[in-house]
């Protein structure tokens, strides 16, 4: 089943001009394959590579970690909402607190062994290089010559670090894919809908939210290994939901920055929540998730103000509120988006009456049949953020 949190291990923006590391800490970014901090350091082509493979060799440490601390915490929060004992609940903290110990301790040791491959002398650069950098973040002293700029961003499988002014400038142009479908059919990967560089004018693409099936429990009992590949979700959706596919990207495509998607709605319930998940579908059939967001139809104009639906009329719903992507889409890949409701014990269910969500129980509700519009001035669109 897909992970729905927002804390999803996607590409991260570090604010160079803001992050102060702790002594001993890496810059939070390969430093030892970068061109000048190898002139500061006189680095070696086999210091540089055997750090980075002491590098490696942790990382996919930590990761293995990291995944069963998801795993482990998971648990802790489903013992807490049911209101285990709390002895159950204090030996799973204990199990949870044990992990992030020992990733700590795995995280130190790489930067000890990384440190041991240095000389004495090329160990006080680095530390002048780390005093730089105190100095700029805590003084105002002037920026150092390795950061490049305010802003560094890293391209997930490219392994590259790019540098700008602000993160306004990430992703501020946006390539448009409108949705459309194939005849009104858009709820199958074979039969999927369509992403077009065009607004395809046609019928709206539809499918059923019914609150009360208890289908989608299955995938919260079989978790995924690994949520970000995994596509059994995606070849389930016709169940539930609507998949849009894109053409194959003619060349390698730079993605970074913050997705949007404006979509218009209608329903025959006052309320609804509405997720939607994009994916890079690779050649090979493959996919990876790269990012997601879910909107609560009434708070469409505002988190502040609550607006039910009409049944019949159609409204505007954006999504601003994707998290940040960056990844090179490669040559012959292509987009998938996929729509549903969210409906799942991992997530506060929204059943759709209009009362509030917190306190609603299945008396009341009924399956809501929802639509998706494509023409004209009502012309759902993908923006995808791009960098040249």
């Amino acid at each position: 089943m897909r992970q729905t949190w927002v804390c999803r291990l996607l590409p991260v923006v570090f604010m160079l001009a803001l992050a102060a590391p702790v002594r001993g800490q890496a810059f939070g970014f390969a430093w030892w394959r970068d061109a000048q901090f190898q002139h500061e350091l006189a680095l070696t082509a086999d210091q540089s590579a055997r750090i980075d493979a002491i590098f490696q060799a942790a990382i996919s440490q930590l990761r293995a970690k990291k995944d069963e601390l998801d795993k482990q915490e998971d648990l802790l929060s489903q013992q807490i909402a049911s209101g285990a004992d709390e002895g159950l609940v204090t030996r799973q903290v204990e199990k949870v607190e044990a992990i992030r110990s020992q990733m700590n301790k795995m995280r130190t040791l790489m930067l000890l062994k990384e440190r041991q491959v240095l000389s004495p002398d090329q160990r006080v650069k680095l530390n002048k290089l780390h005093e730089q950098w105190y100095n700029f973040t805590m003084r105002d002293s002037a920026r150092p010559s390795f950061l490049k700029n305010k802003v560094a961003y890293y391209i997930t499988n490219k392994d590259v670090w790019k540098y700008v002014g602000s993160l306004d400038e990430i992703g501020k142009e946006k390539k448009l894919f409108y949705l459309g479908n194939n005849d009104g059919r858009a709820n199958d990967l074979l039969q999927s809908g369509t992403l077009a560089e065009t607004s395809t004018n046609s019928p709206p693409s539809q499918y059923v939210y019914d609150p009360l099936d208890k289908t989608s429990a299955l995938f919260d009992l079989r978790p995924s290994d690994n949520y970000l590949t995994d596509q059994t979700y995606a070849f389930n959706i016709s169940k539930f939901g609507l998949v849009f596919h894109s053409r194959p990207f003619e060349q390698d495509q730079e993605v970074s920055g913050f997705f949007e998607l404006e979509t218009y709605i209608e329903t025959d319930v006052p309320d609804i929540d509405v997720e939607a998940d994009i994916y890079e579908l690779k050649q090979d059939g493959t996919s990876i998730l790269l990012t997601s967001a879910i909107m609560r139809a009434r708070y469409r104009e505002s988190l502040e103000v609550e607006k039910l639906m009409e049944p019949g009329k159609t409204y505007l719903v954006p999504f601003h509120n994707f998290t940040f992507i960056s990844r090179t889409i490669e040559k012959g890949s292509r987009l998938r988006l996929l729509l549903s409701s969210p409906n799942s014990m991992n997530v506060e269910k929204n059943y759709g009456t209009g009362g509030v969500v917190a306190q609603e129980t299945g008396k009341g509700a009924k399956p809501a049949h929802v639509k998706i519009y494509h023409a004209g001035d009502k012309a759902s669109v993908l923006k995808m953020p791009i960098m040249k």
